[in-house]
């Protein structure tokens, strides 16, 4: 075979192995969505880092009061006060604190980094401020509209000690069938198929869970 042919049976196995990812991947995740979680429920802090006014950011923020959960707190993270997330998280908080079941509800101001992104810096922050006696972390980005059972499958995972953290990924889903809007999700639902029951999986910020007792442990505060 030339060089182009090779090129090609590559293309086509690397295709055929991805295919068989996707189907087993799928048949996993079919058989973990129809079990309940119930029976572990830790204490969570869920912080929400959040910067400007994404596209309905009254909706993602107004999912995480509505979680189906008994006992979590909800820390979001902003620079400054000025910063147009502030005075709108503020009329969150009083239109939906007395429905959610969380037990806490608090905007943090981190102020500017030194020494890491902003991002990162208000994460950190947070991370000081939760309660002693929070369980474990949740972390979610502002611009991600979490089911009312997220949380609660989230942490579920680190009820076994070989679990270190566990994640969920994004699933962008077109309003208007543009191509700009459909190319979007394909190469989202392309990452999203990778993610399954395999060793190489990464844990992706924007939903993310881990003890705080790993935390620590793993030395997470230094690394970021």
């Amino acid at each position: 075979m030339g060089f182009l042919e090779y090129i090609l049976f590559a293309a086509v196995v690397a295709q055929v192995l991805f295919t068989i990812q996707v189907v087993c991947n799928h048949h996993y995740a079919v058989q973990k969505s129809d079990r309940d979680r119930v029976n572990f429920r830790p204490r969570c802090g869920l912080i929400v880092p959040c910067k400007g006014l994404d596209e309905a950011f009254d909706k993602n923020i107004e999912s995480f009061f509505r979680q189906a959960y008994e006992d979590y707190g909800l820390f979001f993270v902003v620079e400054d006060q000025s910063d147009p997330a502030y005075d709108r998280l503020l009329d969150l908080i009083a239109r939906y604190k007395t429905i959610s079941q969380a037990k806490t509800v608090e905007i943090l101001v981190a102020g500017p980094t030194e020494s890491c992104s902003q991002k990162l810096h208000n994460l950190l922050f947070a991370y000081r401020k939760i309660p002693t006696e929070t369980e474990a972390m949740v972390f979610a980005d502002s611009d991600a509209c979490a089911g009312p059972d997220w949380l609660a499958q989230i942490v579920y995972p680190l009820r076994k000690d070989k679990n270190g953290a566990s994640s969920g990924y994004r699933c962008f889903i077109p309003q208007n069938n543009n191509l700009a809007s459909l190319a979007l999700a394909s190469l989202n639902a392309k990452v999203c198929q990778l993610l399954g029951n395999t060793p190489f999986n990464l844990a992706w910020g924007g939903s993310m869970a881990i003890r705080v007792k790993d935390f620590r442990a793993f030395g997470v505060e230094q690394l970021w």
